[in-house]
Order: structure tokens, then C-alpha cells, then sequence
């Protein structure tokens, strides 16, 4: 039996083993989530270590439980790229922000000022607080979307 895709036939999908598609030949989209259980503190928060080169395709948080309830206090969510030879600093164009008016369980979106990276490249999730008013928001969580090429190491 014949597959016929838009003119596609089946030698294009032969089912033979050198004919298979495998990990090295299809870039791989991945995300990482993280957790903050509890009241949110100043953090950072190793997300991945990269294998290969790609590109960071998303960057979002939500507060999940509580929005912080005084009005100076403040939850800044940001993500900073390093490796042996660079500091970490921020790939986002502007950072991620939660105050007692933002609504509780809607997730912002960061924006990327830089979203290549290379081999060995660290994403780290950088969190912090401010405010003395009342309290502080309650469990965040944050998710990370990145393509990345095949690589053989």
C-alpha cells in the first residue's frame, strides 16, 4: 500500500531504520517549570544548562495563591544567561512584575531582549522582593519554552 501526503510517496517514509527519523536530525522544544512553594523570596534558580545552541521561545510566571496584600510590595521575576567565559546577566527586555494589583493566577509574559544561546550557556531564574507593607505574595510558579539543535555530546 502506497502513502500518498500531497504528493509525498511512501519512499519518503519508508519505515526502514536508516530511513528513521532520530534525535540528531529534529530540533527539540523543551521547557522547564519552577516552584516557589510558600512565600516568595529573593531567589535564583538554576533552570537548564544547554547542550547545544538554540533559542529561547517563551519566558513566563503567575503568582498562584496569593497576591501580596501591601501596597509597596513587590515580586520581580527576571532571566539571566552566564557561562565560564560571561557573568550572568539578563536576556529580557524588561523583567516580569507582580504587585497587590496584579491578578492572582494570570501568568505575564517576559520579553527577550536576547534569545540565542550556546553550548554550556546557564539559564538561571532571577526572583526578587521588595516592600514592607502587609504581605508577601504566596507560591509562584515560572515556565521556560527553548528549541534547541541536535547535538551528539
Amino acid at each position: 500500500m502506497a502513502v500518498s501526503i500531497a504528493g509525498l510517496t511512501n519512499t519518503h517514509f519508508s519505515g526502514l531504520a536508516a530511513d528513521r527519523l532520530d534525535h540528531s536530525k529534529a530540533i527539540h522544544e523543551k521547557s522547564v517549570t519552577i516552584f516557589i512553594n510558600g512565600t516568595v523570596a529573593a531567589d535564583s534558580i538554576d533552570m537548564f544548562t544547554a547542550n547545544g545552541t538554540g533559542v529561547l521561545r517563551k519566558f513566563k510566571a503567575a503568582i498562584t495563591t496569593t497576591i501580596a496584600t501591601g501596597s509597596d510590595r513587590t515580586v520581580t521575576v527576571d532571566l539571566h544567561l552566564g557561562n565560564a567565559g560571561s557573568a550572568f546577566a539578563t536576556v529580557l527586555s524588561s523583567t516580569i512584575g507582580f504587585t497587590n494589583g496584579t491578578v492572582l493566577r494570570t501568568p505575564a509574559n517576559g520579553a527577550f531582549s536576547n534569545s540565542a544561546f550556546v553550548a554550556n550557556d546557564i539559564l538561571r531564574c532571577v526572583i526578587t522582593v521588595a516592600g514592607t507593607l502587609l504581605a508577601q505574595a504566596v507560591d509562584m510558579v515560572g515556565t521556560l519554552i527553548y528549541s534547541e539543535n541536535p547535538t551528539t555530546t
